[in-house]
C-alpha cells in the first residue's frame, strides 16, 4: 500500500520532515511485520512442537491443558501482533493525511488507530508471556511425571539380580543400589 504523494507547499520545513519520517516508518512497517510473525510463530511454536515430540509428551489431562494453553496464548500473541501491524499502518496513513490536511496539531495524531495499535501491542506481549508461563508449568509437570515413572537405580539393580542365573554369584556394588 503506497502513500500518495501530496502537495506539501505551505507546510513548514519541520512538518515536511515529519511527514517524510511518517512515510519512511510506514514503508519499514511491512518488513518488521514479516520478521515478527515469522519469529513468533516459527520460533515459539516450532520449538515447543519439537520439545513435546522428543522430550516431554503430555502424560495426563492437566499437562495437556497447560500445553494447549501455551499454544493458544502464543496464537493470540501472533494474532495480536498481526493486527497491530495492520492498525499501525492505518495510524501512520491517518497521521500522514493529518499532516497533509494541516490538522495534525488539532487532532489526536493517527486517530483511534493509534489507540487500537497500543492495546494490541500490550495484548501481544502479555499473551506471549502467558504462553511462556503456561509452557513452563507444562514442562515442569511433564518432567515430574516422567521422573515418577522412571525406574530408580536400585529397582533396576534388583531386577537385574533377579534375572541372573542362580549358579553365578554376581555382586552389584552398593554404590549402584543406593542413591
Amino acid at each position: 500500500m503506497k502513500t500518495e504523494k501530496k502537495d506539501t507547499t505551505g507546510l513548514s520545513a519541520e512538518d515536511i520532515s515529519y511527514r517524510q519520517l511518517l512515510v519512511t516508518l510506514e514503508h519499514s512497517s511491512q518488513e518488521k511485520y514479516d520478521q515478527a510473525i515469522m519469529t513468533l510463530s516459527g520460533g515459539a511454536l516450532g520449538i515447543t512442537f519439537a520439545f513435546v515430540k522428543d522430550v516431554a509428551s503430555p502424560a495426563n489431562d492437566v499437562s495437556c491443558f497447560w500445553l494447549l494453553a501455551a499454544w493458544f496464548s502464543w496464537g493470540v500473541s501472533v494474532t495480536a501482533v498481526l493486527f497491530s501491524f495492520f492498525f499501525s499502518q492505518c495510524a501512520l496513513r491517518t497521521a500522514i493525511n493529518q499532516v497533509d490536511n494541516r490538522t495534525h496539531r488539532k487532532q489526536r495524531l493517527g486517530g483511534s488507530w493509534n489507540v487500537i495499535t497500543a492495546v494490541l501491542n500490550v495484548l501481544g506481549g502479555v499473551a506471549f508471556l502467558l504462553g511462556v508461563i503456561c509452557f513452563s508449568v507444562f514442562t515442569a509437570q511433564a518432567m515430574r511425571d516422567k521422573k515418577e515413572v522412571a525406574p530408580t537405580a536400585s529397582s533396576t539393580a534388583s531386577a537385574v539380580q533377579q534375572q541372573l542365573p542362580m549358579q553365578f554369584d554376581y555382586h552389584i556394588p552398593q554404590t549402584l543400589t543406593h542413591q
